[in-house]
């Protein structure tokens, strides 16, 4: 949302925002150019009419919008779920994973917007509802036995992940890969398109089994809180102590923070050898 013309009261809703002289655009892009004359100088792309615009504005709100799907109103008609207003679906406010039907879970951002951690958040949450659902009673969690040694040798393994081009589009993936195979006790270092894709994490386990990996980095997305538990499972499938894998940040801490290409790199890089220091750390004091 671009404004025209200062608000006078910070109370007006979107309708009553145009009355007042703010002019709402869809675009993308957008990039402060400086400022002339008290006015900012804001250049973007303006999606509707498929062009880039130069204007003028008294005050810039960047305001990212998120709409439903199309057929969220087909969809809804099949499930016999209701929609909220703006068209997402409508959930339980004690319970956001709840639709207006028993049975029927939802995650994500099909009940609204929802960022990453949020989506993994309410997809294990409806799974696990659903589960519940339709065979009520306990669930049992699988047993691995653990048949790794995780001591006195360290058998390290990096895995770094592209994230798309979240992580790939400003580190460069492939110096990472190279620079953890040089650290201290790294044996294997490889790079992953979606390391928490289920082929990733079977490539984990797989790894972790062949090279009988003793210690585990994962160079991703997201707060462990979110994320962790996914490269755990891996390893305690491959039959090593979960909480010998270690995870580092190295999108939301980094690639989103720095946009130039050596800076991110250089920084992955450490984040990378802090998180490999620490299970050496680890085995020395267990031993």
């Amino acid at each position: 949302m671009m404004s025209g013309h200062t608000v006078r009261d910070s109370r007006v809703s979107s309708t009553g925002a145009l009355k007042e002289g703010i002019n709402i655009v869809w675009g993308g892009r957008p990039e402060i150019l400086g400022e002339r004359n008290g006015k900012i100088i804001v250049r973007f792309e303006d999606t509707r009419n498929k062009k880039v615009v130069v204007n003028e504005y008294d005050m810039v709100v960047l305001a990212p919008s998120a709409k439903p799907v199309n057929d969220m109103s087909k969809l809804s008609k099949i499930l016999s779920i209701s929609l909220d207003r703006v068209g997402f679906v409508r959930t339980d406010p004690a319970n956001p994973t709840l639709t207006t039907r028993p049975g029927i879970f939802v995650a994500g951002s099909a009940g609204g917007p929802r960022d990453i951690s949020e989506s993994v958040v309410t997809g294990l949450a409806a799974a696990i509802q659903a589960i519940r659902y339709a065979s009520p009673g306990v669930i049992e969690e699988e047993k691995y036995e653990e048949t790794i040694e995780p001591y006195p040798i360290r058998v390290g393994g990096v895995f770094v992940c592209h994230c798309g081009t979240n992580i790939a589009g400003v580190a460069d993936v492939p110096a990472l890969v190279e620079a953890a195979k040089q650290m201290p006790d790294v044996v294997h270092a490889e790079d992953l398109q979606f390391a928490c894709a289920k082929s990733s994490l079977d490539r984990i386990t797989e790894v972790i089994k062949e090279k009988k990996l003793n210690r585990v980095v994962v160079a991703s997305c997201s707060p462990p809180v979110t994320h962790l538990r996914f490269f755990q499972d891996a390893a305690r499938r491959a039959g090593l102590n979960p909480y010998l894998v270690e995870m580092t940040n190295i999108r939301n801490l980094d690639t989103w923070v720095h946009n130039d290409r050596k800076v991110a790199t250089e920084k992955a890089k450490d984040m990378i050898r802090m998180a490999v220091a620490r299970f050496i750390t680890w085995c020395r004091y267990r031993q």
